[in-house]
């Protein structure tokens, strides 16, 4: 039930920890010790998550194992930011381009569905007991919130504006992997028979709440983009004003007006100085003559 004895002892223990964590990661200054805080979290997300195949397959009964099969083809957009926070810890270059886009993907997409599913576990709702599987789910999450979250304390990336861009490719391949994934799960169902969920993939067609039927995925992506940015501008209101988004677009346009100018310059400056060689070369035959 949503905001019982469970599900409030769940947010709060969520938020004590991640607080607590990311206080303490925040000290971390070498940056193989910050590698190790962010795998420990990636990994431990990762374990947690497919942990409930181990415990059917091993104390309850193997033929169950296949309700569980949406946890390792990831049809929701949290299992899926939960193997990208893996993917990320495991990037050696942590400083290039494809580092930080993918990075700032991972940490907007698993905080914010972190944060979601914090408020509203849709997994405790349908099934109110404490077994595994709802504490598994609780934990990956809290587990992913603070892997999440550290990637902007480790300061691997920055809290900008400009993270929208990163988000939206993100948001895009979500779409494509989405789309993929109810093509063959169309497919394995009519042919084979094989029955894995009956929630849209990545929540494309049909959204999360049966009752809602208005929010899907593409919706919700909408909103997230929309809180980014409102948290996001925020955050730079503090910085340096050359820092803000809007100073930079500023800064931006001012600069290709420059070169434009430039280049008409140069263009201008080049055809002067053929002028003035044929007006030479001119003058150069008459004397001749």
């Amino acid at each position: 039930m949503l905001f019982d004895k469970v599900h409030w002892t769940y947010i709060i223990l969520t938020f004590v920890c991640t607080i607590l964590l990311l206080a303490a990661g925040y000290y971390i200054k070498k940056k193989e010790h910050k590698n190790i805080f962010l795998g420990f979290f990636a990994w431990g997300t990762f374990l947690i998550h497919i942990s409930t195949l181990w415990v059917d397959f091993f104390i309850n009964n193997p033929v169950v194992i296949q309700r569980h099969s949406s946890i390792l083809i990831t049809v929701y957009f949290c299992n899926l930011c939960m193997f990208a926070l893996l993917f990320c810890s495991m990037f050696k270059n942590k400083e290039g381009r494809l580092f930080k886009h993918f990075a700032t993907f991972v940490a907007w997409g698993g905080t914010i569905g972190s944060l979601i599913t914090t408020f509203y576990p849709d997994f405790y709702m349908d099934y109110p007991t404490i077994d595994w599987g709802t504490m598994k789910s609780m934990m990956s999450h809290t587990f992913m919130l603070i892997g999440c979250l550290y990637l902007f304390v480790g300061k691997y990336i920055k809290l900008r504006v400009s993270n929208l861009i990163s988000f939206f490719y993100g948001l895009v391949a979500v779409l494509i992997i989405g789309l993929a994934l109810d093509g063959i799960l169309k497919y394995t169902g009519k042919k084979y028979g094989l029955h894995v969920t009956d929630e849209s993939p990545m929540y494309i067609y049909k959204g999360p709440i049966p009752d809602v039927k208005w929010l899907t995925g593409p919706v919700i992506a909408l909103f997230m983009m929309v809180l980014i940015f409102i948290i996001a501008s925020i955050y730079e209101a503090f910085l340096p004003k050359e820092e803000r988004w809007y100073n930079k677009i500023k800064a931006f346009v001012k600069t290709c007006k420059e070169k434009r100018e430039a280049k008409k310059l140069k263009v201008l400056a080049q055809n002067n100085e053929t002028l003035y060689e044929n007006k030479v070369e001119e003058e150069v035959n008459q004397n001749q003559e």
